[in-house]
């Protein structure tokens, strides 16, 4: 695979990557928000929990095609071990923490029944930090970043991930904000 393929490969999957987190962040904090104001979360925990899956597997396939890459060259403890890299030290090594910590996210949402839910819940109100850390990394790093399309991606992303946040985190005065 030649540097050109790669490196189209790897851009193409971080995308994609942090377009399933971004949609599984906000479809975590709809259900949450429905739930809040007295409606059913409905199907959204479950894709919650689906997009997520899907996002690590695209970021760990985004940080695992680095290696093909011959432009830069990279080794796989650049890749996997954050500050390992002189290629863009601190965008990779967010990026890479980013990654631990999603994986970490769902690991522990997969045995939520043996740390027991308060554990899990104390756990999982840090996983915002995976969406800025990789928002962040791609801001920084990506090199399509300042293209017309990635921008209105990011703002999109962000814009709506806070404005679900603002309701989720709103004091409840009508129980049909939703409707």
């Amino acid at each position: 695979m030649d540097w050109l393929n790669a490196w189209n490969l790897t851009r193409a999957a971080g995308m994609t990557s942090y377009v399933l987190l971004s949609l599984s962040v906000m479809t975590g904090l709809y259900g949450q928000t429905r739930k809040k104001y007295g409606q059913h979360p409905g199907i959204y925990p479950l894709l919650h929990a689906s997009l997520a899956n899907w996002a690590m597997y695209m970021a760990m396939f985004h940080a695992a095609i680095l290696f093909f890459d011959r432009y830069v060259n990279f080794y796989w403890k650049d890749i996997f071990v954050p500050f390992a890299t002189t290629y863009k030290t601190i965008p990779m090594a967010i990026g890479i923490i980013a990654l631990y910590l999603l994986i970490g996210t769902i690991v522990t949402t997969e045995i939520r029944q043996m740390i027991g839910i308060k554990i899990w819940r104390k756990l999982h109100i840090l996983s915002p930090v995976v969406y800025v850390l990789a928002t962040l990394h791609g801001l920084w790093i990506g090199t399509d970043s300042q293209s017309k399309g990635a921008i209105d991606m990011y703002l999109i992303s962000v814009l709506s991930v806070s404005l679900l946040l603002f309701l989720r985190l709103k004091k409840v005065k009508s129980a049909n904000i939703l409707e």
